[in-house]
């Protein structure tokens, strides 16, 4: 998620530098990698201004691009989820025809056909808080 925030935070950045020059770019694209780091890495990982979220050179030449990838994470885990209700072979395989033949429709529509609820965090974080829980345990 720190490559997709870094990169939504640049764009943000270059529509509102639209004379910067690449040198300019380059440095808000660091200086924002810092910046994504110390709020949401530096306090799990020590390490204050590491540049390393701005590595990703395709993230000027394909926009938006990187967003894509936590998002879709979170659509893999809800559609998994879901489908591991499903045990016997013909009914995960009906299903599994069901979701993938809705045709073109937005992610949120698409989700709500597919498993009955908005594209969320939601199944996430709780899966994550049950691990954690369950590791506490031992």
């Amino acid at each position: 998620m720190g490559v997709a925030l870094t990169d939504m935070y640049v764009w943000r950045w270059l529509y509102e530098n639209k004379e910067a020059t690449a040198e300019d770019l380059r440095d808000a694209t660091v200086r924002i990698a810092k910046d994504v780091w110390n709020k949401y890495y530096e306090p799990v990982l020590g390490s204050r201004d590491c540049p390393l979220l701005a590595i990703y050179s395709h993230m000027v030449s394909s926009p938006m691009y990187l967003p894509n990838y936590p998002f879709g994470h979170l659509v893999e885990y809800q559609v998994e989820e879901f489908l591991s209700k499903f045990r016997n072979p013909s009914d995960f395989a009906a299903q599994l025809k069901r979701i993938w033949s809705q045709g073109r429709l937005t992610p949120d529509i698409w989700m709500k056909k597919a498993v009955g609820t908005d594209v969320s965090v939601t199944p996430l974080v709780n899966a994550a808080k049950s691990a954690a829980t369950k590791t506490t345990a031992r």
